[in-house]
């Protein structure tokens, strides 16, 4: 996990946060969706590497489970879902990053 100079690797980083909330309740993600959505931003940065985007994708996927019927409404205010979900497609047609933009079609997939 730490690389060359004592310096942690983002993409393995990002990668076990992704592992981590893969594995924990969707209400423990929903109690502290603030903070997740936090981390997801820095992972799908446009200066993150291709791969630590797509485990960003991985991540805002869980995060986007773990709304409510509410939160997805037409009608909600909820500006997290609405940003997650204009991320999560920009995260679609963005062709310099491949592997971000193939998980972002399987997110897509399975989220509907």
């Amino acid at each position: 996990m730490i690389g060359s100079g004592g310096k942690q690797d983002p993409e393995v980083i990002a990668y076990c946060y992704s592992a981590v909330l893969s594995m924990v309740p969707l209400a423990v993600i929903q109690n502290q969706q603030e903070q997740v959505f936090a981390t997801v931003l820095k992972m799908v940065s446009s200066q993150s590497s291709d791969a630590t985007t797509k485990y960003g994708i991985v991540s805002l996927q869980f995060l986007l489970h773990s709304k409510t019927e509410q939160d997805w409404s037409l009608t909600s205010t909820c500006a997290q879902t609405k940003s997650a979900l204009k991320l999560l497609m920009a995260a679609l047609i963005d062709a310099h990053k491949d592997l971000a933009s193939k998980q972002a079609v399987k997110s897509v997939c399975l989220l509907l």
